[in-house]
């Protein structure tokens, strides 16, 4: 008899996707409420949104090896 398939485990994959959402969703006011000059605010912002995306790169790169 054969062996029975193995699932992935997706229930983390509810908080991963929830946090995303969130994050994305998020970054369009944090951008709108950088002043004018702001240099270090704008840094802060800029390398949160890198992180994030990268993050986003990373879990679908995840997701394509290992789905």
């Amino acid at each position: 008899m054969p062996e029975p398939t193995k699932r992935a485990n997706s229930r983390e994959m509810i908080a991963v996707h929830d946090m995303f959402r969130r994050e994305f969703s998020a970054m369009p006011d944090l951008a709108e409420n950088v002043k004018p000059g702001d240099g270090g605010h704008a840094t802060v912002v800029a390398d949160h949104v890198d992180f994030v995306a990268g993050l986003l790169h990373a879990h679908h790169a995840a997701e394509d090896a290992l789905l």
